[in-house]
């Protein structure tokens, strides 16, 4: 619309598209009182959706934002003002590549199922979302913030402060954020950057991670899951891993030896190929018993002291195997028969 625009008329709001009420509140002033108190219909609420992208405050309009999915495909690329602010969102199955929430404040909002490859959610401030099954491909989620105590009962989250589960994250960057408490159970990981991302009490069970997407994460993986994931090529040098999960996990190529803390942390049943550990921070580990390790490969645990008195140590903290904890202790890898060896 240009030169002498003409106002929609209020009885035929509805036939006008989520675009073009988006395009007239560009051209025209915002304060057209049509929209702001009259617009009536289906499409209410995405006329002041359309007033929110301009940056007015519409929560004397509506108490949540809820959009009609369909008028979102119409427009790609959406914008949203510095530091929006979301509440009870509605944007399930939604489709919004590209979308800039950049600094917003996000909370109890379902975008289960959206797709949202490429959209900017840095520095974003979140809690109690829901993106199950979402498509985030390549999306900004670095130094985002998840805010505790400010909501309970999540959004289809099962106890999680962000739910990310059977989401496509790959080629997504978390870098820098704060994900305490999220989940991320069965997404798709491929090539995702969690640098220097604190990530304590997480859940990543069901996934494949590669340890070079998580570089500098020395303390925030207290308290994660990775119960039957299987990974690869991680260093944990300095990594405060006390409470950690690897129940049934499959670790490969991964070095524990220089982790800052194994207090608690739970191996049983897990499966080890190519892993070193110190004694000093494996021996705190909950890792002997009936549902002990599996070793599949070279296994190597260092020793600081007499090889005699660790397995002594050994003998009084429950090992069964002690011969095969002595072939370990002096730096050689074990190449255990067809069924490996069970602690």
């Amino acid at each position: 619309m240009s030169g002498a625009e003409q106002k929609p008329d209020k009885q035929k709001s509805t036939q006008y598209s989520f675009k073009e009420i988006l395009q007239y509140c560009r051209n025209m002033s915002v304060d057209w009182p049509f929209i702001k108190k009259e617009i009536q219909g289906s499409h209410r609420e995405n006329s002041v959706f359309c007033l929110f992208l301009l940056g007015v405050d519409v929560s004397q309009y509506v108490e949540h934002m809820v959009l009609d999915s369909r008028f979102l495909y119409e427009y790609q690329g959406l914008k949203f003002p510095p530091m929006s602010r979301i509440y009870d969102g509605e944007f399930s199955n939604a489709f919004m590549p590209n979308a800039d929430l950049w600094n917003s404040l996000i909370e109890r909002t379902d975008f289960s199922g959206a797709v949202l490859t490429s959209t900017n959610f840095c520095r974003a401030d979140m809690a109690q979302n829901d993106f199950s099954h979402a498509t985030l491909t390549f999306a900004n989620l670095s130094y985002m913030n998840i805010l505790k105590g400010q909501t309970t009962d999540p959004k289809g989250g099962q106890g999680f402060d962000l739910n990310f589960e059977s989401a496509d994250l790959s080629g997504a960057s978390f870098e820098r954020s704060f994900l305490y408490g999220s989940n991320f159970q069965s997404a798709d990981l491929t090539e995702t950057n969690f640098l220097g991302a604190s990530l304590f009490n997480s859940n990543f069970s069901d996934t494949i991670l590669d340890g070079k997407n998580f570089i500098d994460i020395r303390n925030g993986l207290s308290g994660v899951c990775f119960d039957n994931s299987s990974l690869t090529g991680f260093s944990f040098s300095h990594a405060d891993l006390s409470q950690t999960s690897f129940k049934e996990a499959h670790i490969q190529d991964t070095d524990f030896s220089e982790a800052k803390s194994l207090q608690d942390a739970n191996f049983s049943g897990a499966f080890l190929d190519n892993v070193t550990f110190h004694w000093e921070t494996l021996k705190t580990a909950a890792w002997f018993g009936e549902n002990s390790m599996k070793i599949r490969g070279h296994i190597r645990i260092f020793v600081d002291r007499d090889v005699e008195e660790v397995l002594e140590e050994a003998a009084q903290l429950g090992v069964r195997n002690l011969e095969g904890l002595r072939s370990l202790l002096i730096f050689y890898p074990r190449y255990p028969n067809e069924e490996g060896t069970d602690w």
